[in-house]
């Protein structure tokens, strides 16, 4: 059964990329596209190009930055953080990728690799461990931004878009299924 709310952004994810885009429609591509439901909860699903056969998954949100920002047909395409090449001195400031999954681990860093990863991308999914701070690493994000808006412009790294970045947060337990699905896309 799939849900109705799922259905409809669905359909208007089909609408937005054949009306604003010259992006093909067709399904025989692997890819993960995840979808948000009621705010609540991350779809997950994955078309293997070989078989057609679409898989689905989902993950309830322990927490999440920026929720708000999520419009109801938004769709984010899914890539892992270890699959990008970035380097500290990118060109940043133009958001380039949907959903990024790293570990918690990492992004709690937030090493120049990470803010870099968090300028380029519209959303990044990661786990929630029983130890963590969220609150205080908002701070900390909202600090470099301030720390970097006040430079000047040729020492700036340019994080404009580390706010505007929706962070996901899912139970630890499910994260190591949801990062199975992401990065053997096309494996059997």
């Amino acid at each position: 059964m799939v849900p109705l709310k799922w259905l409809e952004a669905k359909i208007q994810n089909i609408r937005k990329v054949a009306i604003e885009t010259s992006k093909s429609l067709s399904l025989q591509k692997d890819d993960v596209t995840a979808y948000m439901l009621d705010e609540k909860e991350i779809l997950f699903k994955k078309t293997d190009s070989k078989t057609l056969n679409v898989l689905r998954t989902n993950a309830y949100l322990a927490a999440a930055f920026n929720i708000h920002k999520v419009s109801p047909d938004a769709a984010f395409q899914c890539i892992m953080a270890n699959d990008l090449n970035i380097s500290d001195s990118n060109e940043l400031g133009v958001m380039k990728r949907g959903l990024v999954c790293m570990n918690y681990e990492e992004f709690s860093k937030l090493e120049a690799r990470t803010l870099a990863i968090m300028n380029q991308s519209e959303a990044i999914l990661t786990d929630l461990p029983d130890d963590a701070d969220i609150e205080g690493l908002f701070k900390k994000i909202v600090d470099i931004y301030k720390e970097d808006a006040e430079k000047s412009k040729k020492k700036r790294k340019g994080y404009d878009n580390i706010l505007e970045t929706i962070v996901f947060f899912v139970e630890k337990e499910d994260f190591p299924d949801l990062n199975k699905k992401i990065e053997h896309i096309g494996d059997k």
